[in-house]
């Protein structure tokens, strides 16, 4: 083995640019180098360079918290440990595209879907007077009045995340928008997408009822989220409740109703009772949902303004309220 010492003054590094180095790990105090050369760290370790390119330290001293440090280089380089991660390893494809799938899972919202799928069925089985009524075509205008009201609810999933970026990244930083996992665009274009099938599978259906259902679904969800004049119905204190009382309990059921007993059935427009009582239930049960909904987002909500019932009166009182 070759070994030179070189005074401080005379140290290599100050007088030739070297190779960017490959890796070192630590076995025996041994480093593997790509430059062929010899130095001295200090006046107690001596690091020799031998004819195989390795680097071993011949005191064999070892440093005092048990690693090796990097080694600053001219030129820019260092050596690095194995055990320092600096470089992250290029997801695969199938990673990438389950991030993205769950991502868009998020943001869509199917749990959701159950809520609307018995919602839709029971109103519909409501004007039902005789088991005769139940024919295929009765639940062929259940699965057309389904179908794009789950579309419809995408796109106000969609659209109130798109709003809410900043805000979730205080109070839902596991979100798709607010992590990164999707981006603006692609929830813009899902909102898009979602609400143009909607739209044009109520004109489709030739249900009056099912059409408006899909238009005033849209507008209210745009009322509710959207941050402009008189809009932005989330931020004040009893317009948010009052926002999912017109959807789940109005426009979750009066339409449906309509389009069953009318356009399914073909029969004259009535107001059952127990029509009357599912409205009032579905109504006060949504109100209330409006508001604790907000029990979790009480600090995001505060640090952007928003005038909820939780941020006025604080958590405490609306729980035990």
């Amino acid at each position: 083995m070759q070994c030179l010492s070189f005074p401080p003054k005379n140290h290599p590094l100050q007088q030739k640019s070297f190779q960017p180095p490959l890796t070192y790990r630590r076995k025996s105090s041994i480093i593997e180098c790509s430059s062929r050369s010899s130095f001295r760290l200090n006046n107690q370790i001596k690091i020799a360079v031998n004819n195989e390119g390795i680097i071993s330290n011949r005191n064999q001293h070892k440093p005092s918290n048990g690693h090796l440090v990097p080694l600053a280089l001219q030129d820019g380089y260092a050596l690095q440990s194995e055990n320092d991660h600096t470089a992250a390893a290029t997801p695969s494809f199938l990673e990438v595209f389950k991030r993205k799938l769950n991502g868009i899972a998020h943001l869509t919202r199917p749990y959701a879907w159950i809520n609307i799928i018995v919602a839709v069925t029971s109103v519909s089985l409501l004007p039902i007077q005789s088991l005769s009524d139940m024919t295929p075509n009765f639940f062929t205008g259940i699965i057309m009045a389904i179908v794009p009201t789950i579309l419809m609810n995408v796109f106000l999933c969609a659209i109130n995340q798109i709003c809410d970026v900043e805000i979730d990244k205080i109070n839902k930083p596991y979100l798709p928008l607010a992590s990164g996992d999707l981006s603006i665009g692609t929830a813009i274009a899902i909102c898009v997408g979602c609400t143009l099938m909607s739209l044009a599978m109520g004109v489709m259906s030739g249900s009056p009822a099912l059409l408006w259902a899909q238009i005033l679904w849209f507008l209210t969800g745009c009322a509710y989220s959207l941050p402009l004049p008189f809009l932005r119905w989330k931020s004040h204190t009893f317009m948010a409740p009052f926002t999912l009382v017109i959807l789940m309990g109005l426009l979750l059921q009066i339409p449906f109703f309509i389009h069953s007993q009318t356009y399914v059935l073909g029969r004259p427009f009535i107001m059952t009772r127990s029509f009357i009582f599912t409205t009032a239930i579905m109504s006060i049960f949504a109100f209330v949902n409006g508001l604790l909904k907000d029990l979790p987002d009480v600090e995001g909500d505060k640090a952007f303004g928003m005038q909820t019932l939780c941020v006025l009166l604080g958590k405490e009182k609306v729980s035990v309220a």
